[in-house]
């Protein structure tokens, strides 16, 4: 679980558009800025980067909503930077797909499934595809999700 954010890295230098990587219990953050997340996709290059999970919104505590609502704008702009730096850089990373919502995990979880599912089955290499199968199942998988509706 985690979700895009911009941080201020490095010393003297400008913020950076990072990776925030949570666990289970949101316990443990790792950060990963976008420069040093492209080095480990050079190194081990792939064309399709899947970033859907902005914030997952399961489990929220009660106390921590409003702060968490607040970040949100900036959790986006995160997120989408990170996307394209990712693509500007020679990572070998040609196609990001990029949620930039808030997204339930249940949901997360059905969307790569269907995705996958698509992608190496009937539209075997098609992203295109394969997201907007994955849309679907969004729209007509989950009663009462409003995760479709978004981007």
């Amino acid at each position: 679980m985690g979700h895009g954010d911009v941080f201020q890295v490095y010393q003297g230098l400008p913020p950076v558009n990072v990776l925030q990587l949570e666990s289970d219990d949101g316990s443990v953050h790792i950060t990963v800025p976008s420069d040093q997340l492209a080095i480990q996709l050079h190194e081990r290059p792939v064309p399709v980067v899947l970033l859907i999970g902005c914030l997952t919104a399961a489990d929220i505590p009660p106390d921590m909503k409003e702060g968490v609502a607040s970040l949100i704008p900036q959790w986006m702009r995160g997120v989408q930077g990170l996307a394209q730096a990712l693509v500007n850089s020679e990572s070998g990373v040609q196609l990001a797909v990029v949620r930039v919502y808030m997204l339930e995990t249940t949901d997360a979880t059905r969307f790569l499934n269907a995705f996958f599912k698509e992608s190496i089955g009937n539209s075997a290499g098609n992203v295109e595809a394969a997201v907007h199968a994955a849309r679907l199942e969004l729209r007509f998988g989950t009663a009462g999700s409003y995760s479709c509706l978004l981007p």
